[in-house]
């Protein structure tokens, strides 16, 4: 834990433990909040991101008050459920937190990909000008540099460093990520409110009849149940731990929904990409500079997530998270494989942070947290009778 970048035990206050989930939590899957509100109305989406808010709130509550003796939650599941199902619930919860980590994957490069044409677009056309910049796009080196080639492109360029022993370097890249995170997050409020005080009043409906299509945005939203037991170990004061997960969580929700109703009411009139900074064409400025640290970040986060990847898997399966370069070179081949793919034909990172979230975050979000909750409670033998009516709709 402290080689990934987690504080000593013992030492990390509590605004330290909410502005690291924060960070954990906020990234550069707000430029999809815009169009994820555009789908589900602005009514709708509050709603929506509140019911997934609370609903990851409780049930990290259960992993703080229930699972910090342990090394990781799926640990916990074992220990806690116990026998044949506490086996089954450990593998369940690797495999989903896992499967969360690969969809991220392929959202990043999808990003990584994007970033690069975009800010390769702005620094040709400030060099260039116009015919330059229509060179690059209608040229014969557009047939080399487009959306279907620079996935592949950006692979091949961050292979070597996915198969690194030593992430040493990356997380010092990482760190840089919180100075991205910031300017886009200025970047769309002054864009945003520059467009509402400037342009034609929103037209906003209150509810769409996609609204669902949030939900498993709003999981990926509010997943950290991966992160938990390393950031609260390490709090110098565990007393205030639920309080504190509080104050993370609505942050969060604070943040994710102030960018998306704002990015939804200043592009109200249009069709919102999702990938909000499409909307800014290769001229705007500001545009460059958040595509440009961007792709900056992203491209020392995604060989860091490939090593989470792979500890997790290997360290399942091996107990060893470097168990030869020959593994690891096959895992990062057939991960790169399949992140390229889709990112070349399904470059929607929208619909993947919506399908992978609905399709992987129940069970390591919702269901193996109640699960061992009751094992809890049984051993002490005080079910209480309104615990399933409780907890069922989670």
């Amino acid at each position: 834990a402290e080689y990934m970048g987690f504080s000593a035990r013992g030492t990390q206050g509590s605004l330290a433990t909410i502005f690291s989930l924060w960070a954990l939590a906020v990234g550069s899957g707000t430029l999809t909040m815009p169009w994820a509100f555009s789908e589900a109305g602005s009514l709708g989406s509050i709603c929506v991101m509140g019911i997934c808010c609370l609903a990851a709130f409780y049930t990290a509550s259960i992993i703080v008050t229930h699972g910090l003796d342990y090394e990781d939650f799926a640990d916990m599941c074992r220990d806690v459920i116990g026998g044949l199902a506490g086996k089954q619930a450990y593998y369940v919860a690797k495999v989903s937190s896992i499967s969360i980590l690969v969809m991220v994957l392929v959202v990043y490069l999808t990003l990584i990909a994007d970033f690069f044409d975009g800010a390769l677009g702005s620094m040709v056309y400030f060099c260039g000008g116009d015919s330059a910049y229509k060179s690059l796009k209608t040229g014969a080196i557009s047939h080399w540099v487009n959306g279907k080639t620079l996935p592949a492109a950006m692979a091949v360029l961050l292979f070597p460093l996915l198969n690194l022993r030593n992430m040493g370097p990356l997380v010092k890249i990482n760190s840089f990520g919180i100075l991205s995170v910031l300017y886009l997050l200025g970047f769309m409020v002054v864009k945003c409110g520059t467009a509402l005080a400037h342009e034609a009043p929103p037209q906003m409906r209150p509810i769409e009849p996609k609204f669902y299509f949030l939900a498993g945005i709003g999981l990926t939203a509010f997943y950290l149940h991966n992160s938990l037991n390393q950031l609260f170990r390490n709090k110098s004061s565990p007393k205030h731990n639920i309080r504190d997960l509080g104050f993370a969580f609505l942050l969060i929700f604070l943040t994710y929904t102030s960018i998306g109703f704002l990015g939804y009411a200043a592009r109200s009139r249009v069709v919102i990409p999702q990938n909000f900074l499409d909307i800014y064409d290769q001229k705007d400025k500001a545009a460059f500079v958040a595509r440009l640290f961007l792709f900056i970040q992203l491209s020392g986060t995604f060989p860091l997530l490939f090593f989470i990847v792979r500890a997790q898997l290997f360290g399942m399966l091996y107990n060893v998270t470097y168990p030869g370069f020959n593994k690891v070179f096959a895992l990062n081949l057939y991960l790169v494989v399949q992140s390229v793919l889709v990112a070349t034909f399904f470059p929607y990172i929208g619909s993947v942070l919506r399908f992978g979230g609905a399709i992987t975050g129940p069970a390591y979000m919702f269901g193996l947290p109640v699960i061992a909750l009751r094992s809890i409670h049984l051993r002490k033998g005080e079910l209480p009778w309104w615990f399933w009516p409780a907890h069922l709709p989670l």
